[in-house]
């Protein structure tokens, strides 16, 4: 696949080619900017990301209804996939010591031919890692409690390998554009080695942080009840557990537990 050539706006502080760039950590509105930029160039992996992020969440029927409701919103981020791409990309820059920027505008994806199967992990750990701090609230913490999918908050080491493999989605496109093509079996092994290294500490202090969303709580509960409104079993979910535990304390406790053993 040949790199796209993605218009930069004029006044931008990124220059094609040039060896200068932004540090990785810094300007994440100039990420975002470019990065809803390649949204709107064909056949880019950007724009072929969101596409199967909107097919994959119910967003569109196919990836031909995708890319047409693309189109019709060009350089909108659809399906919120924005903040976990660039934390690939940007763990793809820190293993491979190159510009972020060239890998966003995907001037030099063929960079991304050097990454190992290990490497893929470690760029999902980062993936998982930046998902968790976007999604650490008391609104998601509801949600989420009765989705039976707390355990989402675990560090990547404690979670299943179809868990984790959700967040390949956000750099496949990317590394094929590479040329650079994973067998799942490779990278399931490369996930247990991973994960058996790192298995030993455990992220409960991480979890304990929930905590802090005692105040809110019960309000964000009922937010989703409504929300839910049509959804018999779900509705009928939260008023059984409301009735049994009411108390903001509890309710977290309860939360924490199921995080902590649900798999």
């Amino acid at each position: 696949m040949v790199s796209p050539k993605p218009r930069i706006r004029e006044g931008s502080a990124v220059l094609l080619g040039s060896k200068q760039s932004i540090p990785i950590k810094e300007d994440n509105v100039m990420k975002k900017e470019m990065f809803e930029e390649m949204l709107a160039v064909e056949n880019s992996a950007a724009q072929e990301t969101l596409a199967a992020a909107m097919v994959e969440w119910w967003m569109a029927t196919d990836q031909q209804d995708a890319l047409q409701k693309i189109r019709a919103n060009s350089g909108k981020d659809l399906a919120g996939i924005q903040s976990s791409v660039l934390a690939g990309l940007t763990s793809c820059a820190e293993i491979l010591d190159c510009s972020l920027e060239s890998l966003v505008l995907e001037t030099e994806l063929e960079l991304l031919k050097k990454l190992t199967a290990g490497d893929v992990i470690l760029i999902l750990d980062a993936i998982h890692k930046q998902w968790v701090e976007d999604n650490f609230n008391a609104r998601r913490w509801a949600e989420k409690f009765f989705k039976n999918q707390l355990v989402q908050y675990r560090k990547t080491a404690k979670l299943s390998w179809d868990e984790v493999r959700k967040d390949y989605l956000f750099i496949e496109s990317y590394l094929k554009a590479a040329g650079n093509i994973f067998e799942e079996q490779e990278l399931y092994v490369a996930f247990t080695e991973y994960a058996t290294k790192n298995s030993e500490d455990d992220d409960f202090e991480t979890l304990e942080k929930a905590r802090e969303f005692e105040t809110a709580i019960l309000g964000e509960i009922q937010a989703f009840r409504e929300k839910s409104a049509g959804k018999v079993a779900v509705v009928a979910k939260i008023d059984g557990f409301l009735k049994l535990t009411s108390k903001p304390s509890e309710v977290i406790d309860k939360m924490i537990e199921q995080a902590k053993n649900c798999s």
